[in-house]
């Protein structure tokens, strides 16, 4: 049980840094621009409903722990699952976004699948190698 809590906040914290590195500095002039119709600005900053961000984490965490980390027998094959489900997670829900709105943007769609693949395969790793050196 404690491998397993410990398994999961090192994904809560990574995926929290890493996140938080690529809205708030990397690339949100990039979702500030392009999302500008879809978004609630307040002071160049997106305003986010952090309960609807706390269950994406949580999804997203349990999704990684018991379909990629439980199931890798080595440090690749996790980073390679988790780059997988997350390409999946995230172009589910851009291509979704597309098709409802009219004017959801292209770039939005194929930027934010590729960084869906980044992060999750990161997550992976790090829940990886808690699970299985502690």
């Amino acid at each position: 049980m404690k491998n397993t809590l410990l398994t999961l906040l090192t994904g809560i914290v990574s995926m929290g840094i890493l996140d938080y590195l690529w809205l708030a500095k990397i690339a949100k002039d990039f979702y500030l621009e392009n999302l500008k119709n879809h978004i609630t600005v307040i002071n160049n900053t997106l305003q986010v409903n952090l309960a609807a961000a706390f269950v994406v984490y949580i999804v997203g965490i349990l999704s990684l722990y018991f379909f990629v980390v439980t199931k890798a027998s080595s440090l690749l094959e996790a980073g390679l699952r988790g780059a997988l489900l997350g390409f999946f997670m995230y172009a589910f829900y851009d291509f979704t976004n597309k098709a409802t709105m009219h004017s959801f943007p292209w770039k939005v769609v194929f930027v934010d699948s590729i960084w869906g693949a980044f992060i999750l395969g990161v997550v992976s790793l790090c829940m990886f190698f808690v699970y299985t050196k502690f």
